[in-house]
C-alpha cells in the first residue's frame, strides 16, 4: 500500500489508469446558491511526476470507457466524451467529432410502454424471490403468485396501474418495507407554494389575518417575517401580498403560491391606518411542515420543563436517520443533565442509527469530574443522571420499533403510549426499474431471545397504554406527554437515593 500526498476532502470517486490515478471530490464553492453550495471537480495525480492537476472544475457524474481510454461526463443536463485523465478544451465547437458533445435531439427512441411494463413486473418478481430474507419465501408459492398477477399487465393503460399491481404481489409476502420507490407519474408537478414562516388566523372584525406565532427553528435561522429590520411581531395584522387585499375568501397562501425565493412586498400593522408595507422573500412551502415540526419540539420541551418543575428534560427523535441523529445531539446535549429524561420516539420513520443512541443513553454515571476553574462534570462525560421513560405510538416503525423493544428490554424505563408500527424487515434498495424506479426487498430480519422474530407485524407494546383521542387532538391537548410526565417525575422522586450526588467542597484549609 502506497499512502499518496492528497488533500483532504470528500471524496466520491477514484479510478486508476496506467499512468495516473483519477478522482473526485466535492468542494464547498461561494459561487452557487445556499442549496447547492457543494460543486464535484475532478483531478488526475499523476505517477511520473508526482503532481495534481485540475480535469473538470465542475461535473455532475463522470465514468470511464472498458477500456480507460474514453472518459464521460455529464454536467449541466450535458454530456462530453473526451480522452481520459485529459483536460477537455474550451471551445465553441459542440459537434461530436471536434468537441466530444453528444446531441440528445440526435437521439430517437420508440418506446413500447406495454413490454416495458411487462418487463418491470418480471424484474419486480425476480427480486422478491432472490432477495427477500427467506430462501422459501415465509411460505409463499411465489411462482403462484407470478400467474395470478401476471395476465393483469394486459388490462392496464398507464404506469400508475403497473405500481397498483406490484404493490398487491408484494403484499402477498406480509412483510414490511415491501415499497415502490420514485415512482413516477404520468402527470405534471405543480409548482411549488411558498411560506412566510408563521401561522395566520382570520379576524373577522378587520377583514386581515393575524399572526399568530412564528415557528421557531432549532437551527436559530430566522423565518422571512422575522428578517432583521422588519420588526414584524406576534399580534400584527396581515393586510396584503404583493399588492392584493387578503380577506376571508383570499387567504396567505392563495397569494403565495410559486413565490418562493422571490421579494413581495406585504402590508403589516396593528391597524388598518398604522399599516406599511415592507418586502420579504418567502421560502419553499415544504419548509413550513420542518419549521411546525421545529416549533412542536420548542412547545413540548418547554410544556415538560414547566410542568415537572425542571425535573424532567424532553428529547423528540424524528428519525433514526441523519436527521434523527442531529436533533437527537442538539437536545440530548441539552437536557441530558436533568434528574430524569422523557425520550419521544412517537412518528419515528426508522433508519439505522438505533444502537449509536443507545451508546449514550445506556451509559451508567459513576462520578464526577472536579476541576478548580471548570467546574464539576460527570463521568462518563455525557451519561445520562438519571431514570428515563419511553413515549411511543402506532407510528413508531422500523429502526423506531427495535429501539423501542431495545429500551423495554434494558430496562431503561417504562414505555407508555400505543403499540408501535411492527415493521423490522430491513430493506437496501439498490436495483432500479427500466424506468428508475426501485421496489424493495425485505432483506434483514430481526430476531431476539424473547420475541424470536415476532417484532415484525406485532410491533411493541407499551407498558402502560394512553389513548389521543380526535377530540384532543383538536383541542392541542397530549394525554401521552401529560402521562409520561407524571410518570417521569415519580420515578425521579423514588429514585433521589440511587442518583449519584454531587462530590463535596473540597475545602482549602
Amino acid at each position: 500500500m502506497q499512502p499518496l500526498p492528497l488533500a483532504a476532502r470528500a471524496y466520491t470517486q477514484m479510478i486508476c489508469l496506467e499512468d495516473g490515478l483519477l478522482y473526485s471530490a466535492l468542494i464547498e464553492s461561494d459561487s452557487l446558491p445556499e442549496s447547492q453550495k457543494w460543486e464535484q471537480k475532478l483531478w488526475k495525480y499523476s505517477f511520473s511526476d508526482l503532481t495534481e492537476s485540475s480535469i473538470l472544475d465542475s461535473v455532475q457524474e463522470w465514468s470511464l470507457s472498458y477500456d480507460q481510454k474514453w472518459m464521460v461526463y455529464l454536467n449541466l443536463g450535458r454530456l462530453r466524451v473526451v480522452p481520459s485523465g485529459t483536460r477537455p478544451e474550451d471551445g465553441e465547437d459542440s459537434s461530436f467529432r471536434k468537441g466530444g458533445w453528444l446531441d440528445w435531439n440526435r437521439i430517437s427512441l420508440r418506446v413500447n410502454h406495454r413490454k416495458e411494463w411487462y418487463q418491470m413486473f418480471d424484474e419486480a418478481w425476480r427480486l422478491q424471490k432472490d432477495l427477500f430474507w427467506r430462501s422459501d419465501l415465509g411460505g409463499v408459492d411465489w411462482d403462484a403468485v407470478y400467474q395470478r398477477y401476471h395476465p393483469l399487465i394486459a388490462r392496464i393503460t398507464e404506469i400508475e396501474d403497473l405500481w397498483a399491481i406490484i404493490e398487491e404481489m408484494h403484499g402477498e409476502l406480509g412483510t414490511s418495507h415491501a415499497y415502490i420507490l420514485g415512482a413516477q407519474e404520468s402527470r405534471s408537478c405543480s409548482p411549488f407554494s411558498s411560506t412566510l414562516g408563521a401561522s395566520f388566523s382570520y379576524v373577522e372584525e378587520a377583514d386581515a389575518y393575524r399572526i399568530d406565532e412564528f415557528f421557531i427553528q432549532l437551527s436559530g435561522q430566522l423565518g422571512p417575517l422575522q428578517r432583521p429590520g422588519l420588526s414584524v411581531k406576534v399580534g400584527d395584522l396581515l393586510w396584503s401580498i404583493g399588492g392584493k387585499r387578503l380577506s376571508k375568501f383570499c387567504p396567505p397562501e392563495q397569494l403565495l403560491w410559486d413565490r418562493a425565493g422571490y421579494g413581495i412586498p406585504v402590508e403589516i400593522g396593528p391597524t388598518e391606518e398604522s399599516r406599511r408595507s415592507v418586502v420579504v422573500f418567502p421560502e419553499k412551502g415544504y419548509q413550513e411542515r420542518k419549521w411546525r415540526y421545529e416549533a412542536w419540539i420548542a412547545k413540548n420541551t418547554a410544556y415538560v420543563h414547566e410542568k415537572s418543575q425542571g425535573k424532567l428534560g424532553y428529547i423528540h427523535i424524528p428519525t433514526m436517520g441523519c436527521e434523527g441523529m442531529d436533533i437527537f445531539m442538539r437536545s440530548y446535549l441539552q437536557e441530558f443533565d436533568r434528574p430524569g429524561l422523557v425520550i419521544d420516539v412517537r412518528f419515528n420513520g426508522g433508519g439505522n442509527v438505533s444502537e449509536i443512541i443507545f451508546r449514550y443513553l445506556t451509559q451508567k454515571r459513576l462520578g464526577y469530574d472536579q476541576s478548580r476553574w471548570s467546574g464539576v462534570t460527570p463521568y462518563p462525560r455525557l451519561s445520562p443522571r438519571g431514570p428515563m421513560v419511553l413515549l411511543i405510538n402506532a407510528y413508531t416503525g422500523s429502526d423506531g420499533d427495535m429501539f423501542a423493544y431495545a429500551f423495554k428490554s434494558w430496562k431503561l424505563g417504562k414505555v407508555i403510549g400505543k403499540r408501535s408500527w411492527g415493521g423490522v424487515v430491513g430493506i437496501s434498495p439498490r436495483y432500479p426499474l427500466l424506468n428508475g424506479t426501485y421496489t424493495t426487498q425485505p432483506e434483514y430480519a430481526i430476531w431476539f431471545p424473547e420475541a424470536g422474530w415476532g417484532v415484525e407485524n406485532c410491533g411493541v407494546h407499551p407498558d402502560f397504554e394512553v389513548e389521543i383521542s380526535p377530540q384532543d387532538q383538536v383541542m392541542g391537548i397530549d394525554p401521552q406527554l401529560d402521562y409520561a410526565i407524571s410518570k417521569g417525575v415519580l420515578v425521579v422522586d423514588q429514585d433521589q437515593e440511587r442518583q449519584l450526588k454531587l462530590i463535596p467542597k473540597i475545602s482549602d484549609s
